[in-house]
């Protein structure tokens, strides 16, 4: 049984008499609030809701596949929900599952169509550290050949070889250069990169870049470990750790509100109104006004606390903070290699992790 950060994502094929607009509709104002209102407690960490946009439209528009057989399988959207746990998935089941529910579903989609792929247990504090990295080397078309290291404790010997903690990551170039830890690879990637304008335009911006990726690294990482990983049975839960480690956290992201609020006004025709009406603009990074290796590095490791801890509550009061996040992680370097980034509409209960009995 999985005790982790648990995913399942759940593809919809509209009810043909309903147009994409009245599907999206329904779906929204209507089947959601009615979950919420069942769920209480139970409703997951985050669901979110993705629309298809066809021509003409679906569902009759055939569907395309890279691999595989598509046997009956359209659909015109799609939902990723995030769950606490896998039991926390398991307690919401009767929910989905309630007669008002399908009697509902049956209302704005053809439930015989519904399907439920369960992604499972996620690790976010390997994507976090790496994510920087492997958007680089993705967008340079730099080859990266990946070999997973679940955790330092599982790492074989001869991973140890290589770099005796254990630690991940670890790089390896072609011609037997052994680096390891997180920054002096991001740094070494990116040097190599197409892109080197991401180490600054002076020798201060990429002293001030080295700042933030310390910074995320020391400072919100281990404080944001402290937090999570006891919630999902990863460390023991004592509840006064806990409590200090979401403090110390909430204390990390308050320095980088204060830090991006600081930074004067784009000028008003480069401002962008995005998802939940929060501005994001392209000239408040946290280094030089441009896109650097510390946006992309720190935004990697701030994804996890923006999935589980940082709701709609803690966004709407730190909208500078909340701005810079959605616009770097919403880049096409980020997304290309973590996907849309994934916001909690609620934050995860500070309390010990659930076990099914």
């Amino acid at each position: 049984m999985s005790s982790g950060p648990f995913i399942v994502v759940i593809f919809i094929t509209r009810k043909p008499t309903l147009s994409p607009e009245e599907f999206k509709d329904h779906w929204e104002n209507r089947h959601v609030p009615l979950l919420k209102s069942l769920a209480g407690a139970r409703f997951p960490l985050s669901h979110r809701r993705h629309y298809l946009s066809r021509d003409p439209s679906a569902p009759d528009y055939p569907l395309r596949v890279l691999v595989g057989q598509l046997k009956d399988f359209d659909f015109d959207a799609f939902t990723v929900v995030t769950f606490e746990s896998e039991t926390a998935f398991k307690e919401f089941v009767p929910t989905m599952t309630r007669p008002e529910v399908l009697k509902d579903e049956d209302r704005f989609t053809v439930r015989r169509k519904m399907k439920a792929v369960i992604v499972g247990e996620i690790n976010i504090a390997t994507r976090d550290v790496t994510t920087s990295i492997l958007a680089v080397a993705k967008a340079s078309d730099l080859p990266l050949e990946l070999v997973t290291i679940t955790s330092s404790q599982a790492a074989p010997e001869s991973y140890r070889k290589l770099n005796p903690l254990g630690k991940i990551p670890t790089l390896v170039t072609a011609d037997g250069f052994v680096l390891t830890e997180c920054i002096a690879i991001a740094i070494y990637i990116t040097s190599q990169s197409r892109a080197p304008t991401l180490l600054g335009a002076t020798k201060e911006d990429y002293a001030c870049i080295l700042r933030w990726m310390s910074f995320a690294n020391s400072e919100i990482l281990p404080s944001l470990g402290g937090w999570f990983n006891p919630l999902i049975g990863r460390n023991s839960f004592v509840q006064d750790e806990v409590d200090g480690h979401r403090q110390a956290t909430l204390q990390k992201f308050q320095i980088l509100e204060d830090h991006l609020a600081s930074l004067p006004p784009p000028p008003a025709q480069d401002r962008q109104d995005i998802e939940g009406g929060v501005e994001a603009n392209s000239a408040r990074y946290l280094v030089g006004g441009n896109l650097t290796l510390a946006d992309l590095f720190v935004a990697g490791i701030a994804s996890g606390a923006f999935m589980f801890f940082l709701d709609t509550e803690w966004r709407e009061r730190h909208p500078a903070c909340t701005g810079w996040f959605r616009h770097v992680a919403g880049s096409k370097m980020l997304e290309d290699v973590m996907g849309k980034p994934v916001l909690a509409e609620k934050a995860m209960p500070s309390v010990p992790p659930r076990r099914e009995e």
